[in-house]
């Protein structure tokens, strides 16, 4: 209990991050609390007991998770993943029979699949084949990837 694993994602796909359950050993699960660190706060995102299963603040709206529990396997699905996704995910699990460590760590890294680049002058998108200038020795010319 308390370890941590490194989930990798790519974006607008699904992820799924992992949680200890040890019903053979603690009992049955009463409640499973998922939070995100979220500058050093550890904010709520995902509530699951037998008749509720929440998803809150940025899984909520719209409903981007899912949570499965068989056994000793317990899983959060996040989808579609975002960039903002990204982060340190904690399973905090509450046995009915009390005390058993309980904590797990997920640590999520995101990945995006690069886009087309493309050209805009003032804002705008330069169409394919489109000249900028004309420019004069000693003028600037600034290029943002």
């Amino acid at each position: 209990s308390g370890q941590e694993t490194t989930v990798t994602g790519l974006v607008g796909e699904s992820v799924r991050l992992p949680c200890d359950v040890d019903v053979k050993r603690c009992g049955n699960v009463y409640f499973i609390t998922w939070t995100k660190n979220v500058s050093d706060v550890w904010k709520r995102i995902y509530l699951y007991s037998n008749d509720v299963e929440k998803p809150l603040q940025e899984l909520a709206n719209p409903d981007r998770a899912d949570f499965f529990l068989r056994n000793s396997t317990a899983q959060l699905e996040i989808f579609p993943l975002r960039l903002a996704d990204e982060g340190q995910y904690k399973c905090d699990v509450t046995y009915v029979r009390g005390k058993c460590p309980s904590l797990s760590y997920a640590n999520l890294i995101t990945l995006a699949k690069p886009s087309l680049p493309s050209v805009e002058l003032k804002g705008a998108p330069l169409s394919p084949g489109a000249t900028v200038g004309p420019l004069q020795e000693g003028d600037v010319l600034s290029l943002t990837c």
